[in-house]
């Protein structure tokens, strides 16, 4: 059996090693547009259908660079996609870069339900975290149920910073004070009209807040891309 000292310093040599390894690692682009194009990954579920491979490079588009550089600049921000865009893959990059760069974040991602939201979480967030290349620096992290947790500090107990999966709904909002807020699919989701009005504080006191959603008739999600509100 091997002596306890023995142990003691083979874990010491091992920390050494890692330590050593990740500071020859390049930190994560600050610059979100930077990170989408070198560091994310995305899953086309439909490609093996066609041969191709699933797990492809977050594709270089302008008018994809167009929507990151105007998230950067408007802290409110109406988003109306269609399929095949691929603005639900930019919008999970945008979000975990805020959250792995920067300490501090508490990030609301909002779907018609829970399970959506944290589906969203796992297998798009999450995915991308896991693909990060591993030429880069990245912070300590976890996926539980409807919330990814990340540890900027190697031996911190507590997260410093995090993004949760909600459902819709006004009082799903008040019960926390977020620095971001995407809500998704917005236009589906119930009393969008009073859910929006618990979202203004995150507004009013600095915070982001980000609404991306497919058509669905006239309702509170229009009238926000075309009447006055604000």
């Amino acid at each position: 059996m091997p002596r306890i000292d023995t142990i003691l310093e083979q874990i010491r040599e091992l920390a050494y090693q890692q330590a050593n390894d990740n500071s020859r690692r390049e930190p994560l682009p600050i610059e979100p547009w930077s990170f989408c194009q070198r560091c994310v990954w995305t899953l086309d579920e439909h490609a093996g259908a066609h041969g191709l491979q699933p797990i492809r490079q977050f594709p270089t588009k302008a008018y994809l660079r167009e929507l990151t550089e105007i998230w950067q600049r408007e802290r409110l921000l109406r988003v109306e996609k269609s399929r095949q865009l691929m603005i639900s893959w930019l919008m999970a990059a945008l979000h975990l870069h805020a959250a792995l760069v920067n300490r501090g974040e508490r990030i609301a991602w909002q779907s018609k339900n829970f399970a959506d939201a944290d589906s969203m979480l796992r297998d798009r967030l999450w995915h991308i975290f896991l693909h990060i290349p591993n030429t880069f620096q990245k912070p300590k992290a976890r996926y539980l149920s409807g919330l990814i947790e990340v540890y900027h500090d190697t031996e911190a107990q507590l997260p410093t910073s995090q993004i949760m999966a909600i459902a819709q709904g006004a009082d799903q909002l008040r019960q926390y004070t977020f620095s971001r807020i995407l809500s998704d699919e917005f236009s589906f989701q119930e009393s969008q009209r009073e859910s929006y009005a618990a979202m203004r504080p995150t507004i009013d006191g600095g915070g982001r807040l980000t609404i991306v959603s497919s058509a669905n008739a006239e309702n509170f999600f229009w009238e926000l891309g075309h009447r006055d509100l604000c």
